[in-house]
Parts: structure tokens; sequence; C-alpha cells
């Protein structure tokens, strides 16, 4: 989805999987403010900007955010990309920027570092596998 090259795609959860936890803790203790749409207490305790609503930083969010609805979310919350692509997603941020800021291949896609290499990832031959450094 970033590069479009044809070669084998692996699966690459937007809000990596190591900042579950901690985002987890952070809707589940932000839901009675969201539902109330009381953002300014959402923005305060999830520590991100959500006073254009919580769609705009993690899309397609549950309205009824229970424990088993915020963990469904986050599982299948996934884009493919390719190996070296997604390597330098991860050599670009830490793993909280991803989850908070860069969690939709548009947002991976406003990053024009990432932009840069996709362009010349798209370059190489299909079965060539590039040296990320």
């Amino acid at each position: 989805e970033i590069c479009e090259r044809t070669i084998k795609l692996t699966r690459h959860h937007l809000i990596p999987k190591a900042t579950w936890p901690r985002i987890k803790r952070r809707l589940q203790n932000s839901s009675s403010a969201i539902a109330k749409n009381d953002f300014a207490a959402a923005t305060k305790i999830l520590g991100i900007d959500v006073s254009n609503g919580l769609d705009t930083v993690f899309p397609e969010f549950p309205k009824n955010a229970s424990g088993a609805s915020i963990s469904t979310y986050l599982g299948h919350h996934v884009c493919k990309i390719c190996s070296p692509c997604h390597s330098m997603v991860h050599r670009l941020h830490t793993e909280m920027e991803l989850a908070e800021h860069y969690n939709t291949v548009e947002k991976l896609l406003s990053d024009e570092r990432l932009i840069k290499f996709a362009k010349w990832a798209n370059k190489q031959k299909p079965g060539k596998h590039a040296m990320v450094r």
C-alpha cells in the first residue's frame, strides 16, 4: 500500500502491538468522556489532541468502547506493506509515534522521508530485497 510493488507483503499493525497495553488503558479511561463528547477531557486522558473527534486520531473506533471491542479494533487495524517499507516505517518512528500520529496509511504517506523511500523502492526489481540502512 506504500510503494505499490508486486512482491510478498507483510502485515503492519498501524497501532504497534508493543503499545497496546498503554493505548488500550488510555482508551478505556477516556471512553466515558468520549461518550459524553467531552473531547477536552478525552484529550487530557489520552495525551493526544482529539478536539476534532476521536475518528480523526483513531479511524473507525467503536462507539461503545469495551475492553473486548478495543482489543478487536487494535488487532484488526492493519495494512499490508512490503518488507523493506515495513522496516523503514519502524526505523523512522518510535512505536508510540506510530500509535499516536501515524496510525493510518494516509498518515504514513504524509511523511516525506517514507514517500522518498517508497519512490526509490518502487523502482527496484520485484525479486530484489532492498538494503535499508
